[in-house]
């Protein structure tokens, strides 16, 4: 659903070879883009002798796609040789993407031979994992990489149930892994407990598993009448999001549930449904936390 792929920065050396690659990266179509090495965008930028207009666009083009398909990976990477060092850390990618594969890597695929209906270029839109925290966590750490802003949607919510809490703990951990911050934390519930339990629940279970610098604010909404029902389960970033249908707890070994990338249209609905402008839904009260726990690592 959100794969990570190596691209030589020769291969999008030329304008179109950069349109149609990296124009097809993003949380729109879950690829995105490894920043190997760290210097990954100065590397496309020397790899061809642009001319000023060109350079422009491609300058232009580059922030954008860093800002939405280009995340960070595991390990850092030298200034060797771009493609043998790829295939030493190939575990880390779907496919890496290059000119040509001298060395008949199973994972390395030319340019031209990408197709997005077929492997490995190919992203399914929809998937099945263990709901489990570990296993959203990591099915969305692209999406949670690049992004800076998270929202959980779930109405059976409680900072009190551990199950809801080591999803929360999962998620939250990837996202603001290597010390990145997030802009706006948020958890969209109902209001089913007493306001006092609510909040002081939040405050004791909730705060501990928040990394310092960070707070996390829960919004407890009630359906309107005759309004929409308050009831799929969602992740949404600033950049993209799921749904996940079985929700946001964690179950017993074994069982799973169905994620499905949004379209973005319905992306745009989440975030308006849960913004206090906007909502959909009536605001019953807020409370913001915190974070105790050291930074991520």
């Amino acid at each position: 659903m959100f794969e990570v792929f190596a691209v030589d920065p020769s291969a999008i050396a030329d304008e179109a070879n950069f349109g149609r690659i990296v124009d097809q990266c993003g949380p729109r179509t879950g690829r995105f883009i490894a920043r190997c090495p760290r210097k990954w965008q100065d590397l496309v930028l020397e790899a061809a002798p642009w001319k000023p207009v060109q350079r422009l666009r491609i300058v232009d083009r580059l922030r954008r796609a860093t800002a939405l398909a280009v995340c960070d990976v595991a390990r850092d990477f030298s200034a060797g040789d771009w493609l043998v060092e790829t295939e030493r850390e190939a575990e880390l990618f779907k496919a890496i993407v290059a000119l040509d594969n001298p060395r008949a890597h199973p994972k390395v695929v030319n340019r031209d031979d990408l197709d997005p209906d077929a492997e490995p270029w190919r992203v399914a839109r929809e998937c099945r994992v263990a709901q489990t925290g570990r296993a959203l966590a990591g099915l969305l750490s692209p999406l949670l990489r690049c992004s800076r802003e998270l929202q959980l949607v779930d109405p059976y919510f409680g900072p009190e149930t551990p199950r809801f809490r080591k999803v929360f703990e999962a998620l939250l951990t990837e996202a603001a892994r290597d010390g990145r911050g997030l802009r706006r934390c948020e958890v969209h519930l109902t209001a089913r407990a007493d306001e006092r339990f609510f909040r002081s629940s939040c405050d004791s279970q909730l705060a501990r598993l928040i990394p310092r610098g960070i707070k996390v604010e829960l919004f407890r909404w009630n359906e309107l009448p005759d309004g929409d029902q308050f009831h799929a389960r969602y992740i949404v970033t600033d950049l993209g999001g799921v749904r996940v249908d079985g929700g946001l707890d964690e179950k017993p070994p074994g069982q799973q549930t169905d994620v499905s990338l949004l379209d973005p249209d319905i992306w745009h609905r989440v975030r308006s449904d849960f913004d206090a402008g906007t909502a959909t839904f009536k605001l019953v009260d807020r409370h913001a936390v915190p974070g105790r726990a050291a930074k991520c690592s």
